[in-house]
């Protein structure tokens, strides 16, 4: 069997109508899938103090948003102190009021299937 997969790719939110926005202005996310071992590498092993299940694995939200995500294109903030243009990740989960944003393409990156079925 011969799969096509799609490594890499750019997400336009809908959030705030951005989508509709011209394509020059439109905030876009610059996406790349993990492989196996990549994900793996994000999951942390929590103490649960229960000696039948010593430990639970969990694997931070942000983890995964932010080893996924590229770049950011065209997202600036005015924090009340001043604009700022977010680039990254991190920078986003790290600013307040971003919360619908990052939910929207979290769950876009939550929905991704890397093998192009078309072909």
């Amino acid at each position: 069997m011969k799969l096509t997969i799609k490594s890499r790719g750019v997400y336009v939110p809908t959030w705030l109508g951005n989508d509709t926005e011209p394509e020059e202005t439109q905030v876009r996310f610059h996406w790349r899938a993990l492989s196996v071992s990549e994900r793996q590498d994000l999951y942390e092993l929590e103490p649960t103090g229960n000696e039948e299940q010593p430990f639970r694995v969990n694997m931070p939200k942000n983890a995964l948003f932010i080893a996924m995500t590229e770049r950011i294109e065209n997202l600036v903030v005015d924090t009340g102190e001043g604009e700022m243009e977010i680039t990254s990740a991190k920078e986003l989960c790290e600013t307040p009021g971003m919360s619908e944003l990052y939910t929207e393409v979290y769950r876009f990156y939550q929905s991704l299937d890397s093998v192009d079925k078309k072909k």
